[in-house]
């Protein structure tokens, strides 16, 4: 069995905390362009992991971050945790397919995570919601994703080139 080492997990840990503080003051930035729109920049935390560590962890780390931010903003089992929880891993999926292709660097990767994060999270507003007009806030929502997946993208990529992080062997 595969287990984790204790500095890994301390890491993982600790890439937890950050992700879920940078998720709550995100949160607390009104929407300006379109209702419910975020930045993502807990992303770049999802990011770096997924290329520092590995699929495994980013997605534990993302669950993990999803069910802690919806507890502490007593959105758990509501619309918002579930467009959170169905928008991310349909994300990481995709990210960590584009990313096993080789064909984009860190930002490709971000943009294209941003996107299926937004398409999920639309699909998901018009299960909850029972009506399509949702689809309106679509060109809007996809703009603000390609803007964002490019700064998380960039962000991540300057992360990890600069070493900062340290390998974690098992």
């Amino acid at each position: 069995m595969n287990k984790m080492s204790t500095k890994k997990i301390t890491y993982l840990g600790l890439f937890l905390a950050v992700a879920v503080i940078v998720n709550l003051i995100e949160s607390l930035i009104p929407s300006l362009v379109v209702p419910g729109a975020r930045l993502g920049f807990s992303n770049i935390v999802i990011m770096v992991i997924l290329y520092k560590y590995g699929f495994k962890e980013s997605v534990i780390v993302l669950i993990l971050r999803i069910l802690l931010v919806g507890v502490f903003r007593g959105t758990i089992l509501s619309y918002p945790f579930y467009m959170s929880l169905f928008g991310g891993l349909s994300s990481i999926i995709i990210m960590r397919t584009i990313k096993s292709l080789k064909l984009f660097s860190e930002v490709g990767v971000s943009v294209c995570g941003a996107i299926m994060h937004t398409i999920a999270q639309i699909c998901v507003a018009i299960v909850m919601f029972d009506t399509f007009e949702i689809v309106s806030y679509l060109p809007y929502l996809l703009l603000i994703s390609l803007i964002t997946g490019i700064i998380v993208g960039l962000t991540c990529k300057k992360i990890n080139s600069m070493k900062l992080l340290l390998d974690i062997e098992e």
